[in-house]
């Protein structure tokens, strides 16, 4: 039973992952800074597969939030996309902030959503 609880949390996690990454992808500041095609990818594991994406759980004041940390990349650049979100009434996550921090140097921050 609770592998079966532990599934469900991954498949969902990864759901929506997809997403933000869409947000992302359609941002005419991250398309100009990382180039298309866009890839988008999690941490590297120790048999170098890339799919686990950093994620907390947690609850502040009665209210579910996430947050979340993947990578993106393309022919001109890598970025880390730092997010949270919090769970609305009807139980879907609503973001409070997606950040692009591009990892050419100088760094630059690109804000794609800021709901704080």
């Amino acid at each position: 039973m609770p592998l079966e609880g532990n599934c469900f949390r991954v498949k969902a996690q990864t759901a929506f992952t997809v997403e933000p990454l869409n947000y992302a992808k359609k941002n005419e500041q991250v398309l100009d800074a990382i180039g298309e095609p866009i890839k988008g990818y999690g941490e590297m594991t120790s048999r170098g597969r890339r799919r686990h994406v950093r994620h907390v759980e947690y609850e502040a004041d009665g209210v579910k939030h996430m947050k979340m940390q993947f990578y993106l990349e393309g022919p001109q650049n890598k970025a880390t996309v730092q997010l949270e979100a919090k769970q609305d009434q009807r139980g879907k996550y609503q973001f409070r902030y997606l950040f692009v921090e591009l990892q050419n140097y100088p760094r630059k921050t690109i804000v794609v959503q800021d709901n704080r």
